[in-house]
């Protein structure tokens, strides 16, 4: 609630996986075979292969600008900074 008494119902992320899950999902043409999974290395996100490109982007533009949102998050939840990974999702 902020000092007007508005709520902001549309994003509220609790966790990192939340924030991630938030972002790729729109993104994706398959998005209920995403997994966001924590891992000693950083996050793993598995996608369909179909989908891979879409998450990169162009030359790594999407995939960038979602690192810099998640180091952002860090920074401002004052978590330590955690590396993406993509992999793909074994698709039935």
């Amino acid at each position: 609630m902020d000092q007007k008494g508005r709520t902001n119902d549309r994003f509220s992320c609790q966790t990192m996986q939340d924030l991630i899950t938030f972002l790729i999902k729109p993104l994706l043409e398959n998005p209920d075979l995403l997994v966001v999974e924590s891992a000693p290395a950083g996050m793993k996100i598995k996608i369909a292969k179909a989908d891979m490109g879409r998450v990169i982007g162009k030359h790594g533009v999407i995939i960038s600008a979602l690192r810099n949102l998640v180091r952002t998050y860090s920074m401002v939840t004052r978590q330590p900074f955690v590396n993406l990974v993509l992999e793909e999702v074994d698709s039935p």
